[in-house]
């Protein structure tokens, strides 16, 4: 949603062209042995690579430009679903092209690299020494897998021609690889290396140097190493070793092995202390809690976060200045807050699937839910290129035919490395709109999960969210929004369906995504949001939900299809007739007579009322005529200018013209939240100050829950709003006739 799918543009659909050329000229050496190289040339032209990459990323630094790398998802292929144990081990030479061989494994020793190219690219080295290049993808921490000298096992490699012409083997699946200990029986003798006669002390002597050293990896693996020696650790050293690796997995981020580690532990101060920092990691800031209230000196820091934490979990409550000042520190802006899900739920939508539903009546504006990012990626387009910690890629999926510029390729490794750090959490995201891909039936096989990637990536396409860094940021800044190229996935908020009018709206504060209702809602209303940009071309509303594989059929959409082409063309010309006459160099030259002429005959051009089919597209030509009155000091023509704004958008107001009569002010029904609303009810506030002092409170609050709404919060509501318009106020009272100003 709201990402930038370039799939139509003829330069990129050449690639695509040329990338599934490669790819069936590939498919024709299936099951053929590769040319036969030397170790030296596999060796040399790694070092190459490698060396050519680190090139091109210092070039790019040098001169302040972005890097953007083309990343090609591969023809998708399942997971292995087989434990090692009935797996037949193969030899580097009995790997063939494009295959991938099931029911196989290779063993290899790394003997070079690793190096971070478009994946995590290494050399390895069987029993016999032979050699082979080996690419694995998704993968986020290079000591986590491959270190020279270790040793690793390919499930069912996939052994293929890449794009250079080179060969080796492909890992997508992040559970195909395995690192072992040193001294795992899957280990030959002759890499051994005498480590069969290091003894448990020793291992937790070599774990706790590095932890010292921030060596995390390393002491993850002496750790598993004590626990596989000979003779077995005692009682008392299993449990140092189970506390050394929560405290590594801690420094990880894989806080359900750190929680697993220590369970059934005696609690100790340090044991309680890691379970803590494992709950309050898990947003299990309850048990955090208890677990810091059983420690005989409490973690005051930890204690009090966890409570702020477990209240906004609870209640919503927010201190969202506290958040932007944050921010203001952060790259990427991913703030430490919780998610809190409020009045709604997760229901069967009829021939929608999945929904998500109000269970109590909801106020227009009111929190809905906020939602931490399960998967981030921020690009800071302000920041120069030697700055950029994420890179902006072109991934093309040749068998979806898509082709998305962005954050996307680093997203679906963020999201494949979040579930693999808390497999707990793959049913709930697997459970996400995938298209007709199938997801394996095995979760987990030799103690590890089994993430697809192509399921992910699939969750991803459908399901992720184009972001700026705050939505306060891109609706403060003058002119038109700027293409963000920063993305996330948020699961609850990725259940809502497509709707061009919506009934909930969704904002973003650095890694928190803020939803709230658009309007007054019942009990049990669905939740619905526009995945995309809202068009009047129903041929552009189509090609933008293809993605999806459904056509809206909302009232707005019905209103598009059902418009003759001639009557959408004489449409087009008078808008473009209202642009040319409002939007001029010096606004108080605007010609109000004819613009209104314009507006209103543009008006005539559908039939369906606003609130069926807001106009949008006219809501900022409106709005300039509004502040052609607001700056020749006509308050009661501002004020009739501004409620057309909102008429325009689908909104419903009693008791608001001037002048007065006998209606109180009401809101009957909250319109369309286009860019433009908040101002438009400023204008009003303004305005009434001078015509309508009463009604001034009711258009401040107004403004206020629009703003809400559009921004996420209205804590910074005066920053941006209140202050210029109470200096407004000040200044239209001074300048009124017989008010002294000495």
């Amino acid at each position: 949603m709201d990402t930038l799918n370039v799939s139509h543009q003829r330069e990129y659909m050449a690639q695509m062209a040329r990338q599934r050329e490669a790819l069936l000229a590939a498919s024709a050496r299936a099951g053929k042995a590769p040319a036969k190289k030397s170790r030296e040339d596999v060796l040399s032209t790694f070092k190459k690579q490698a060396k050519r990459a680190e090139k091109g990323r210092m070039q790019a630094i040098r001169s302040s430009e972005t890097q953007i790398q083309s990343t090609f998802v591969p023809p998708a292929y399942a997971a292995c679903v087989t434990s090692v144990a009935d797996l037949k081990k193969m030899g580097v030479d009995e790997l063939r092209l494009e295959t991938h061989h099931r029911g196989r494994y290779v063993l290899l020793r790394a003997v070079a690299g690793p190096s971070r190219m478009t994946a995590l690219v290494g050399v390895g080295e069987d029993e016999e020494g032979r050699v082979v290049r080996v690419q694995i993808y998704q993968q986020g921490d290079e000591n986590e897998v491959w270190k020279v000298g270790g040793v690793v096992v390919v499930k069912e490699p996939y052994f293929k021609e890449s794009g250079d012409g080179d060969t080796g083997i492909r890992v997508d699946h992040m559970g195909d690889v395995m690192a072992l200990p040193a001294n795992h029986p899957l280990v030959p003798e002759k890499w051994r290396k005498g480590v069969d006669a290091v003894l448990v002390r020793e291992w937790i002597d070599r774990a706790a140097e590095a932890m010292k050293g921030e060596r995390y990896w390393e002491a993850l693996d002496q750790c598993k190493s004590a626990l596989l020696a000979s003779p077995p650790p005692t009682p008392e050293e299993a449990t140092e070793i189970k506390l050394k690796l929560a405290a590594a997995y801690l420094k990880v981020g894989y806080f359900e092995a750190a929680e697993s580690a220590i369970d059934g532990v005696d609690p100790t101060p340090e044991s309680l202390k890691l379970q803590a920092e494992a709950f309050y990691n898990l947003a299990r800031y309850d048990e955090c809690i208890e677990s810091l209230g059983k420690l005989p000196e409490q973690d005051s820091t930890l204690l009090e976060k966890a409570k702020t934490r477990l209240v906004e979990q609870e209640t919503g409550a927010y201190d969202f200045r506290s958040i932007f000042t944050e921010l203001s520190t952060l790259n990427p802006p991913t703030v430490d807050r919780a998610t809190y899900i409020g009045p709604v739920d997760i229901r069967v939508s009829p021939g929608k699937g999945r929904g998500l539903f109000t269970t109590r009546a909801v106020e227009a504006g009111e929190l809905l839910m906020c939602e931490k990012a399960f998967a981030y990626s921020f690009f800071d387009q302000s920041a120069p290129a030697e700055m950029h910690k994420t890179k902006l890629s072109m991934v093309f999926n040749t068998e979806e035919g898509s082709i998305i510029f962005g954050t996307l390729g680093t997203l679906i490794t963020e999201a494949v490395q979040k579930v693999a750090r808390n497999p707990s959490l793959h049913d709930f995201v697997s459970s996400l709109y995938h298209g007709s891909y199938k997801a394996p039936a095995v979760n987990k096989i030799d103690d590890h999960p089994i993430i697809d990637t192509f399921l992910i990536e699939r969750i991803i396409s459908h399901n992720c969210f184009g972001c700026p860094p705050t939505s306060l940021m891109a609706h403060v800044t003058p002119g038109p929004p700027k293409r963000a190229y920063s993305s996330g996935l948020w699961p609850l908020c990725a259940t809502l369906n497509h709707s061009c009018l919506p009934t909930a709206r969704r904002s973003f504060i650095g890694d928190l995504q803020v939803v709230r209702a658009t309007r007054d809602l019942p009990a049990d209303t669905e939740l619905v949001w526009a995945y995309n940009e809202v068009s009047e071309d129903p041929a552009q509303t189509r090609s933008a939900l293809a993605n999806w594989g459904f056509v809206c059929s909302c009232t707005l959409c019905t209103e598009a299809m059902r418009t003759p082409e001639k009557v959408r063309k004489r449409r087009e010309l008078l808008r473009t007739d209202l642009r040319a006459c409002v939007m001029v160099k010096n606004p108080d030259d605007i010609d109000v007579a004819k613009a209104e002429r314009l507006v209103a005959a543009v008006e005539a051009t559908y039939k369906a009322k606003p609130v069926e089919a807001p106009r949008e597209s006219m809501c900022g030509l409106q709005l300039m005529i509004t502040r052609v009155h607001k700056n020749r000091g006509e308050a009661a023509k501002v004020v009739g200018a501004a409620l057309k704004v909102l008429r325009l958008l689908g909104f419903e107001v009693k008791g608001a013209k001037v002048p007065r009569g006998k209606e109180e002010f009401e809101v009957v029904r909250w319109g369309y939240m286009a860019h433009g609303v908040v101002e438009t009810w400023v204008q009003l506030w303004v305005a009434y100050a001078t015509v309508a002092p009463e009604l001034c409170a009711d258009a401040e609050r107004c403004a206020r829950i629009c703003y809400k709404i559009c921004v996420g919060e209205d804590e910074t509501f005066d920053d941006s709003y209140g202050r210029k318009a109470r200096k407004a106020m000040e200044d239209d009272a001074a300048a009124a006739p017989g008010v002294s100003t000495a």
